[in-house]
């Protein structure tokens, strides 16, 4: 039986801290994606461009699947995200991917275990967790009254999270740019996030300019419209969707 060849040869840097709990807690695709963008990365800058088309083609993916993975993997802090632009016409580019530091990185969720068959008396006991982290929640428990009160101190949602998702209506509105000052626009989609989670919101977002287009279509320019017009959003979705449905059958 021949073994693998241990003689120099090509090579890329993977974190071993991602394999030792992160890749559990992200799909599968995810920890693809970021094993591609490691060996796309500059060794010196950890900075690399590969387009979502390339690294679809190299893992044998669907490009919307490797679009949420990188979209995780940012909202993790794994990767930071920047468009790049070109000087002469101004078009966009692929974006640029910089592999953080473990030290940005959101910390792992805690493993809670709850203790005790007294329900009044309830301790909780965790593995440390970075206060740091913006998805820590606290908790309290007081036994001063015969019902005990829980206090639940959740932080708001990430600066980052929200300019990503503001970033996305720049197909929708050339003003978008406004809005990462402007707090009706931010408050929305941070109400938004909080109520669907990052992956269904960039998921939306993103669908929205060819959604748009379409004939009957409401009209959402903007996060507080989506948010106001979301009822109408996927009632009109649902329509097309049996429309299809209706045409398919034929």
């Amino acid at each position: 039986m021949d073994i693998r060849d241990s003689r120099d040869k090509e090579w890329f840097w993977l974190d071993n801290e991602y394999l030792n709990g992160y890749a559990k807690h992200l799909s599968s695709t995810c920890t693809l994606v970021y094993i591609s963008l490691c060996r796309h990365s500059d060794n010196r800058t950890q900075k690399c461009f590969p387009s979502m088309e390339l690294i679809a083609e190299e893992l044998g993916m669907q490009r919307a699947s490797i679009s949420r993975a990188i979209s995780k993997l940012a909202e993790w802090r794994i990767i930071e995200i920047k468009e790049e632009y070109d000087k002469k016409n101004k078009r966009r580019k692929n974006n640029v991917y910089t592999l953080t530091k473990k030290s940005e990185w959101k910390s792992k969720p805690c493993n809670n275990t709850l203790h005790g068959k007294d329900e009044s008396h309830v301790t909780l006991k965790s593995e440390p967790c970075n206060i740091k982290d913006e998805s820590h929640v606290t908790q309290s428990y007081s036994n001063k009254t015969h019902i005990n009160k829980t206090q639940l101190t959740i932080a708001k949602q990430s600066s980052a999270d929200i300019n990503q998702i503001i970033n996305l209506f720049k197909e929708l509105n050339p003003e978008y740019e406004k809005w990462y000052k402007n707090t009706t626009q931010r408050k929305a989609v941070s109400e938004l996030l909080e109520k669907y989670g990052h992956e269904k919101v960039f998921n939306m977002v993103s669908q929205l300019p060819e959604i748009v287009a379409k004939k009957y279509a409401p009209r959402i320019t903007t996060p507080h419209e989506l948010k106001r017009d979301l009822g109408k959003l996927l009632l009109f979705i649902k329509q097309e969707s049996k429309k299809t449905t209706t045409l398919g059958a034929l």
